[in-house]
């Protein structure tokens, strides 16, 4: 009986050795765990700032994209404006041309009509003074 007493003490106290051992793991365990836990709260924060910024500036791009299809459009549209605005510019300048040179005869010039009224009053003159009775 003393054996057997000997034998129940003996694994009883391996027992208890063997749960103060896992429950010191436990808690080495779980103070890892906590460590792990909060370097990864850590972590996901940074990361959460991270993806917000980065979806921040994929707004800010696809504005700057959109602004500059606005600002290809507008100039395409004012292109368009000033290619018409110089084609009828030219056309107005044909216009003027064609007037210009129509009106630039020179018989259509004061001189030629000061000239022309000198000479025809001279000659007027020539004319009456010879049909007049003398």
């Amino acid at each position: 009986m003393k054996k057997l007493l000997i034998i129940l003490f003996t694994i009883c106290s391996t027992i208890c050795t063997a749960q103060m051992d896992s429950l010191e793991l436990y808690k080495k365990g779980y103070s890892i765990a906590k460590e792990l836990n909060i370097e990864y709260k850590y972590k996901l924060e940074v990361s959460e700032g991270i993806v917000y910024e980065q979806e921040l500036q994929i707004k800010d791009l696809q504005d700057v994209s959109k602004t500059h299809e606005y600002i290809l459009y507008n100039d395409s549209l004012q292109l368009s404006i000033q290619s018409q605005q110089i084609k009828l510019l030219n056309e107005n300048l044909n216009i003027y041309q064609k007037e210009f040179n129509r009106r630039d005869r020179f018989w259509n010039k004061p001189v030629f009509g000061a000239v022309l009224g000198m000479v025809g009053t001279v000659a007027l003159i020539h004319v009456i003074g010879y049909t007049l009775p003398q």
